[in-house]
């Protein structure tokens, strides 16, 4: 987990970078504007050359591979070669690499959908639970980067995304799974709103 906390900054480094950071020439202008895309579509729906529907969750260096009605069925890691061939390598946990290249980058297509996911990490990430949720406690934060604080900002553990809600991973003890609507039921304002 400690390593991709560290992806994010990096994988938007390398791409804005070689997007726009330095001079393009005409042969390469197409493919830069298709990854300079692809960086301002993070949290939205793009579809691969593949046809498969992913989204790019850039706060834990991860992209999902989304159903037609938008769970995650899948989960890898993106990687970034700053190389002049501009490739995109993404690592799916199931062992298939998808290569975003010069010889498929163009037939990206790009959507304004933000999935469901994408909107209820928004309010759950950085934001102090209110309520208990065990083995979590009042004041307990899920922030971007994969850490998890307790109410006295001390690291307690790591979180993911699973393809069925929130992991959370204590130092010494089993993952533990959170649907999401219950640590969205557990924010202030939710509390605030059921009083």
């Amino acid at each position: 987990m400690r390593s991709t906390r560290l992806r994010y900054s990096v994988i938007t480094a390398v791409l804005i970078s070689a997007c726009i950071g330095s001079p393009l020439r005409a042969e390469e202008a197409g493919q830069g504007d298709a990854l300079s895309r692809l960086v301002a579509h993070f949290g939205e729906v793009v579809v691969l050359p593949s046809t498969q529907r992913v989204v790019f969750y850039p706060t834990q260096g991860e992209v999902w591979g989304l159903s037609i009605d938008d769970r995650i069925i899948e989960r890898g890691h993106v990687e970034v070669e700053p190389r002049p061939d501009w490739r995109l390598d993404l690592y799916w946990r199931n062992g298939v690499l998808d290569v975003l290249d010069a010889s498929n980058v163009n037939n990206i297509q790009f959507t304004d959908e933000t999935p469901l996911i994408i909107d209820q990490l928004n309010q759950i990430a950085g934001k102090r639970l209110a309520l208990d949720i065990p083995p979590l406690l009042e004041g307990t934060q899920l922030l971007e980067g994969g850490i998890v604080l307790d109410g006295a900002d001390n690291e307690i553990g790591d979180w993911e995304v699973r393809t069925t809600g929130i992991g959370f991973y204590p130092p010494d003890g089993p993952r533990v799974d959170f649907r999401i609507a219950d640590l969205i039921a557990a924010l202030p304002e939710t509390k605030a709103e059921n009083n």
